[in-house]
């Protein structure tokens, strides 16, 4: 099982891009936690939320809360977690790595959902917030 460099934390965060990823009883829709291409193998999360709107903000477009995931939940599963700061205003974001990439259907969507089903909480927010839309 590997071991996340991340030992001191609890909690990671995925920012909830798309207002479809959970619903009204906070379920969490698979989609959440599958790669797409432009992904290059690594699934973005953060380790504060804080951070979430500085990401939205940035590049994201909009930003409906935060998923919690449980770092042991993810590595369980055979998933490593690694610190991967994309800029210096942003040095809480990481990646969970290993998890199959979108050619691999089947697969992908199997590790997608057993993600969905270890959420430990989702905390929306009352608005969407990032970019203004022109």
């Amino acid at each position: 099982m590997p071991k996340s460099s991340i030992s001191e934390k609890d909690v990671v965060y995925r920012a909830i891009r798309a207002s479809g990823w959970t619903n009204e009883n906070n379920e969490v829709s698979p989609a959440a936690f599958k790669l797409r291409q432009s992904d290059e193998g690594k699934l973005s999360i953060l380790l504060k939320a804080n951070c979430v709107a500085k990401i939205c903000s940035a590049d994201l477009g909009s930003c409906y809360g935060e998923i919690l995931l449980g770092i042991n939940k993810i590595e369980e599963l055979g998933l490593e977690i690694q610190p991967e700061p994309i800029l210096p205003n942003i040095p809480d974001h990481a990646v969970i790595m290993n998890l199959p990439l979108p050619e691999n259907f089947i697969e992908a969507e199997q590790m997608a959902t057993l993600l969905s089903e270890r959420v430990a909480a989702v905390q929306r927010k009352p608005e969407k917030y990032g970019r203004k839309e022109t």
